[in-house]
């Protein structure tokens, strides 16, 4: 196996975690009340479309480095996005950007998503219909034609057909693969690095979609290349080989064309083809792999670490990191992968809280971590990695966003350095909404008889890992801080989370929760003036929380 050393790259990067304890000696609200408030909020705030009521089962970001996007696929089947839409990639039927998550038209009964560069691929309907939206300069959209759409139609075969009985998708840059329930791989878009698996070198690309593999099971694209999973467990891959990212033993030496035009098995350091293998996954320039054991296996780029080899060279065959994998996936510089029992594990750039690890100017140390590290979330059950952040679906089915926005759809345009969930706060006793921006001025209000959630009243929830959790301000970006509560900043301008800016979360039912200081014990945050109350909760500290994500 040849390593290639690291080149000289700049640096880069339900309702909530609610871990539920048990509170002695606490009085506990009354849970009919809480029923009923329940249903009276709902019915407010139905009518936004950033409220999502049902679970997340499925996530997908873009790979654009700018501006990404980012969709997801509730539990009823409807398909929602957020993001850049510049080329009508979100499928809204404008190319209107989105800060927060939409429920994209007319498109119901949706089992799978992926998203490209500015392009997605969907599967709807009872016949597994396959549909797409965005640009299609490449003919990644597979209409016959690379006319850039807005709205979601039905991609068509080589033969003018409707692409139907798709079980999974998956997006490169600018192609797009497709797998049917017989096990034939179908691929169109640019093929400029033979990505497409059709063994030619022509950069042809493909307007409608070929089939180029048969027995395939799973699938995953990088920037510019294609990985199949076979149903014999082997691993196959064609394209961009420039980091080794094919598996083959080969990469770019400036000597030769290291690109694999047809889909070729992959290999593991000691040149012995991949088996056994369960599912995959690929960032922008790496290739992983989980084996029917657990292990994780990983080839390709490595500028960032996003290998999680524990240093910084490339590989061009594939070598073990991990054990005990449920699930994986590949962002552009970074890497995440889901152990079996629901904890995240990260590694790659760190510059822009696409790992979830905190604030680099606050922690130098990690702006790039080389081998997988644990974030502070727990309970994942699912992960997507984009350009420049990340999201997780926890076991309750509620989504956690990390990184960049537009393509974290919280409306805040801030970024965010550790998973956080996007809540309003109301209080148990008045009704009322907490604000995150007027607890700074102590001669404004501190609540709001608002009837709806503005973006001022609404907070990142932010899981720790540890038991305890943080409040971030949209409005303000701050944190609320349980030493200043009762002061003239009631919401501290900060950027990283220190101990006294941090809560224990008590839950009493699934709406109904209590946050006490961990560093002032025994201190609640009361609705009505961040004043920290002691002892046990009364009524007056109780939140109802209401998940705006």
């Amino acid at each position: 196996m040849r390593i290639a050393k690291r080149k000289g790259f700049r640096f880069l990067t339900t309702g909530l975690l609610l871990l539920v304890l048990m509170l002695v000696g606490c009085p506990m609200p009354d849970t009919d009340m809480g029923s009923e408030m329940q249903g009276e909020y709902q019915e407010e705030t139905d009518a936004r479309a950033a409220l999502m009521t049902g679970t997340v089962k499925q996530v997908a970001c873009g790979s654009e480095m700018g501006n990404p996007h980012s969709m997801i696929v509730k539990s009823d089947g409807t398909l929602w996005a957020t993001g850049d839409n510049s080329e009508g990639q979100l499928g809204l039927g404008n190319t209107n950007n989105q800060t927060i998550f939409m429920k994209v038209p007319n498109m119901s009964s949706v089992k799978a998503v992926a998203c490209g560069e500015i392009h997605t691929m969907a599967v709807s309907g009872s016949s597994n219909t396959l549909y797409a939206t965005g640009y299609n300069g490449s003919g990644q959209l597979g209409t016959g034609n690379t006319t850039t759409r807005n709205s979601f139609v039905r991609a068509t075969d080589n033969y003018g057909r409707y692409m139907t009985n798709v079980i999974a998708i998956a997006c490169g840059y600018s192609h797009s693969l497709a797998l049917k329930s017989d096990g034939t791989l179908w691929a169109a878009g640019s093929n400029a690095n033979g990505q497409l698996g059709t063994g030619t070198q022509d950069n042809i690309d493909r307007l409608r979609f070929v089939k180029v593999m048969s027995n395939v099971k799973a699938l995953a694209c990088g920037m510019g290349h294609s990985v199949a999973l076979k149903t014999d467990g082997t691993l196959w891959a064609a394209g961009w080989n420039k980091w080794g990212q094919i598996g083959n033993g080969d990469h770019d030496d400036d000597m030769h064309d290291p690109d694999v035009y047809s889909f070729i098995q992959m290999q593991d350091e000691n040149g012995t083809p991949m088996s056994s293998i369960k599912s995959v996954a690929c960032g922008n320039y790496i290739s992983m792999a989980i084996k029917n054991d657990g292990t994780l296996w990983v080839t390709g780029g490595n500028f960032f670490g996003q290998l999680g080899t524990g240093d910084g060279f490339h590989r061009d065959l594939f070598v073990q990191v991990l054990s005990n994998v449920k699930t994986i996936a590949g962002g552009g510089h970074h890497s995440l992968a889901v152990l079996n029992d629901g904890t995240l594990m990260v590694t790659g750039d760190n510059m822009i809280g696409q790992l979830g690890l905190g604030d680099y100017r606050f922690h130098p140390e990690i702006i790039e971590i080389y081998s997988f590290t644990p974030a502070p979330i727990q309970n994942v059950k699912a992960v997507a990695g984009g350009f420049m952040y990340s999201l997780a679906i926890k076991n309750d089915g509620t989504l956690w966003v990390t990184g960049t926005s537009p393509g974290l759809g919280n409306g805040d345009e801030r970024t965010v350095y550790y998973f956080e969930k996007k809540i309003a706060l109301r209080s148990y006793n008045n009704m009322m909404y907490v604000c995150a921006d007027t607890g700074r001025d102590p001669s404004a209000p501190l609540y709001s008889e608002s009837s709806s959630i503005g973006k001022n009243e609404t907070f990142g929830l932010i899981d720790l890992g540890n038991g305890n959790v943080a409040l971030r301000a949209h409005a303000t970006g701050g944190y609320v801080c349980a030493e200043n509560a009762g002061t003239s900043r009631a919401v501290a301008n900060r950027e990283d989370i220190l101990e006294w800016e941090t809560f224990s979360l008590y839950n009493f039912t699934p709406t109904i929760v209590a946050f006490k200081a961990v560093q002032i014990n025994n201190k609640y945050l009361r609705f009505d003036s961040f004043m920290p109350e002691q002892d046990d909760p009364a009524p007056r500290v109780y939140f109802y929380t209401i998940n705006v994500q």
